[in-house]
């Protein structure tokens, strides 16, 4: 089942009625509630054109907050708006007559000892190291990027400790509403939330498997998105691909003088592919085929048994996805 922590609806200005501006500080914008805290509300009138927007995160849930947004949550999402008093919504029409904009696609798996060096794990298992970026996620996890010009094949996908991040100062109003805290709090220990972008029409039909974006078709939908951007990020795992050798070998080790320099700037990079692909452009001339050199060097840690480990942990959180 497709969850999402973020959606941004297009719908019908006629099925939202009384807004009550009152509730925010925002009050220069007409027809408009801005509500970054503590769950990301906005709703926009567009009386012009007959539309509405409609965007929040599954934080208007409050203590269900866990159960994302979904099939299954969607009624209770929009209940819940009305319930906070912003404005009265027929739940329905909007359900069966609106547009999925964008969304924040997601899911927390429980991922049981994740090394300390995520980053490196993360790097080595890439399945193209030149296309895509990694950069934290503020201090909980990591966002891996494929950034080119058409957004439509833009790829952002994040990994990161869900408490941590939950336990942010940012996040203490939406604590404080909470009737059990503690409760949710457990519920996200030893959790990691994966999460994905989607920001236009052809990312949601690609990835929901969809003719068209409206809610319906997209909630409704049997397709596992995350699975398919995560096995576009990441490097598939052979059956039976899994070394026990545990040893770390001696410079005397290596067939020949090449695979040793292979070894050594690997360590010197601390198994880093980004930076060895640094090193490349560095030190070899333009014309030298960098990806061929490349290739080289992703071929030796790709058999080394500490990448073997790696690519277990990332076959874990594959595994996890492919049965959400």
């Amino acid at each position: 089942m497709i969850k999402f922590d973020t959606i941004k609806l297009l719908t019908k200005a006629k099925y939202i009625h009384d807004l009550n501006l009152s509730l925010v500080d925002q009050i220069n914008k007409p027809n408009t509630i801005i509500l970054k805290k503590p769950y990301n509300l906005f709703i926009k009138l567009k009386p012009q054109s007959g539309d509405a927007i409609i965007e929040f995160s599954s934080k208007i849930l409050l203590d269900d907050y866990s159960k994302l947004i979904s099939k299954d949550t969607i009624d209770q999402c929009l209940e819940m708006i009305c319930k906070g008093g912003f404005c009265r919504l027929d739940r329905q029409n909007i359900i069966a007559d609106s547009k999925l904009l964008s969304g924040d696609v997601t899911n927390d798996i429980e991922i049981n000892n994740l090394p300390h060096e995520f980053r490196t794990v993360l790097i080595a298992t890439l399945n193209d190291v030149s296309k895509f970026y990694i950069q934290k996620y503020g201090k909980s996890g990591y966002t891996i990027s494929k950034e080119v010009k058409t957004n439509s094949r833009k790829i952002r996908l994040s990994l990161y400790d869900k408490l941590k991040e939950l336990k942010k100062a940012s996040n203490k109003p939406f604590i404080d509403m909470l009737a059990n805290p503690d409760l949710l709090m457990s519920y996200f220990s030893g959790k990691y939330r994966v999460e994905a972008n989607f920001r236009t029409f052809k990312q949601i039909c690609k990835y929901c498997q969809t003719n068209d974006n409206s809610l319906l078709s997209v909630l409704n939908s049997d397709a596992n998105p995350l699975l398919k951007i995560f096995d576009t990020v990441f490097q598939e795992i052979p059956a039976g691909d899994c070394f026990k050798a545990t040893e770390i070998p001696s410079i005397y080790d290596y067939k020949d003088m090449e695979q040793l320099r292979t070894a050594l700037v690997l360590k010197a990079c601390n198994n880093d592919l980004k930076l060895v692909h640094e090193l490349v452009k560095v030190y070899y001339s333009p014309k030298t085929n960098a990806k061929r050199i490349l290739r080289d060097y992703e071929d030796f840690l790709f058999s080394s048994p500490q990448q073997s480990q790696n690519r277990l942990v990332i076959g874990q959180i594959r595994n996890k996805l492919s049965v959400a």
